[in-house]
């Protein structure tokens, strides 16, 4: 009995361990290192901040705030289970924010939600042109990410979808203060038809996914040097390297 008895302290002591341990390689620094290490063996963007800004975060986004007000416009592409961010632009900075998601698992959530009036939900997608797109449905039911797929599967569902200037006509805005996207993959096709209209956006803030299978770093390297011929300028790039901000400067 004694035997079994310091066992089970011996299992209790490892799980807090494990806890522990589970904390640090969640931690910002434990991302940050994994990410430079990366960039040392070349499985890495080399990116780094370019102009220093103010900067607050809600909801796991990274913005200038002295950019925005009770006048300003934002647009927020990808909401799945997720509106902290968006709500956070509203209540605080009294923005008003347009939020849009055409998939089936956001469109259900988003109908239990009490969103207040500078919250206002769009269901459809954007792409790189007008029409609509297959997404596939994630793999684990708890997950919320659908993905903009080139065909048709026996998971995916086709659903609309609208270029950014499209959807910024049929709402009546010329500019956007802030845009977000977290389009899982589809930012690339996004980003060069944002800049190919000449849409004036004052920030950009969007997920890159250049780890997805099919797409790679010469993808975001891409996007990310149209950006800079346009005037952007990356104020904050997350511990991970997906997540980056940018504000638009006038051009040198």
């Amino acid at each position: 009995m004694p035997a079994r008895h310091e066992s089970m302290d011996g299992a209790s002591l490892y799980e807090r361990w494990k806890a522990q341990w589970r904390k640090v390689e969640r931690s910002s620094a434990a991302y940050w290192l994994k990410r430079h290490a990366r960039m040392v063996t070349g499985r890495e963007l080399r990116t780094f901040v370019e102009v220093r800004r103010p900067r607050r975060r809600y909801g796991g986004w990274t913005f200038d705030p002295t950019l925005l007000g009770d006048t300003s416009v934002a647009y927020g592409f990808g909401v799945g289970f997720d509106l902290d961010f968006e709500l956070a632009l509203a209540q605080r900075h009294g923005v008003t924010v347009h939020v849009f998601d055409p998939t089936p698992a956001s469109l259900a959530w988003i109908e239990s939600q009490d969103m207040p009036p500078r919250v206002r939900f769009h269901p459809i997608g954007v792409a790189g042109y007008d029409g609509t797109a297959w997404f596939e449905p994630p793999k684990h039911p708890t997950d919320e990410s659908y993905k903009i797929t080139g065909r048709p599967s026996v998971r995916a569902v086709e659903l609309e979808v609208q270029r950014l200037p499209a959807i910024m006509q049929a709402l009546g805005h010329e500019q956007l203060d802030l845009l977000k996207l977290d389009i899982e993959g589809a930012e690339y096709d996004v980003i060069r038809d944002m800049l190919d209209s000449g849409i004036q956006v004052r920030q950009l803030l969007v997920e890159f996914h250049h780890r997805f299978r099919g797409i790679g770093q010469e993808a975001t390297v891409a996007a990310l040097a149209m950006l800079q011929r346009a005037g952007f300028r990356i104020f904050y790039i997350s511990p991970p390297g997906t997540e980056y901000s940018l504000i638009r400067t006038p051009p040198p």
